[in-house]
């Protein structure tokens, strides 16, 4: 163990990721409620009216509940692979992987839908995904990261009491 009760990349166990189990339906339901939040939360920042509200949050919404599933998605499905990798490295490569989700949503997103639905221009667009994206994916890794190294000092913590 290192001296902030995170054990170092040879001593962890399998199952001793800071990243959760994406396929679990709790997981799921986080990532939908917290999906929700943002977009409303960029909607309100973004309009000028509230008669523009709800087109503005229907199509956000839209477009970050599909990034954020598919993300979970592929964390879901990358998860044993990720787990087993050192802390820093499965937290870059999770980050990378949701920027790589919101890139490929955005052009989708782009190519299919910007006459219909009045998306700005693409080169705008990309970066503010991006952009969002990969701040709001750092904040949540490093929240998880935290949680993670919290819950395994009260869990050493209360092992050493036991001990003793």
């Amino acid at each position: 163990m290192t001296g902030r009760g995170h054990p170092p990349a040879t001593e962890r166990q399998p199952g001793d990721s800071f990243l959760p189990d994406f396929c679990t339906v709790r997981m799921v339901f986080a990532v939908v409620v917290s999906a929700q939040l943002l977009a409303i939360a960029l909607t309100l920042g973004a309009v000028d009216t509230l008669r523009d509200f709800p087109q503005a949050l229907s199509l956000r919404s839209l477009l970050i509940q599909w990034i954020a599933l598919s993300s979970a998605g592929l964390l879901c499905v990358s998860g044993a692979w990720l787990r087993r990798l050192p802390a820093s490295w499965s937290g870059l490569t999770a980050w990378l992987l949701v920027l790589l989700v919101t890139l490929l949503i955005c052009v989708v997103a782009q190519t299919f839908l910007a006459g219909s639905y009045n998306i700005p221009e693409a080169g705008g667009f990309l970066l503010r995904s991006l952009g969002t994206s990969a701040i709001v994916s750092a904040l949540v890794l490093r929240y998880l990261y935290i949680q993670h190294g919290l819950r395994q000092q009260m869990e050493a913590e209360s092992e050493a009491r036991f001990q003793a």
